[in-house]
């Protein structure tokens, strides 16, 4: 299950609606990956990484940042992670170590994609989310879950 985030600029407005984590509908995205992963499509790094034991592709919603324009997006990750959570969220949601990933680019700009919200150890950021048009500090809500 997912969770629905509302980030809001209090000075100038801009706002940002965010669903991240995974959904039931999901599964597909998991596997179509895995079976790309697997084909050599992101690269021998990947490949390999998926063919250890004990891994899994995690394609779960994240939320990165551009750090060449600053634009926020929202997308699939691409993680291989181990099987074994190594930590627990607050709402006995798991936390999974990845050990591999693949690089995300800016759709704007073309620039390296740095995510900043997600469900994989070191790929969560907790600082708040500066506003790409006037660079004010956003104010987070979380309103919901979803499916």
């Amino acid at each position: 299950m997912g969770r629905s985030y509302l980030f809001k600029c209090p000075k100038c407005g801009y706002s940002l609606n965010a669903e991240l984590g995974m959904g039931m509908a999901d599964n597909w995205l998991m596997d179509k990956y895995e079976k790309e992963v697997k084909h050599g499509d992101y690269g021998p790094v990947l490949q390999k990484a998926v063919r250890e034991e004990d891994t899994f592709v995690n394609t779960a919603r994240v939320l990165g940042v551009c750090e060449s324009c600053g634009e926020y997006s929202v997308f699939p990750s691409l993680f291989i992670c181990r099987n074994e959570p190594v930590d627990e969220n607050e709402d006995g949601s798991s936390v999974f170590e990845s050990f591999a990933s693949a690089d995300h680019f800016c759709v704007k700009c073309g620039g390296k994609v740095r995510i900043i919200r997600s469900d994989v150890k070191d790929y969560n950021d907790p600082s708040p989310l500066t506003c790409p048009k006037c660079h004010t500090e956003m104010e987070e809500t979380e309103y919901g879950l979803w499916d």
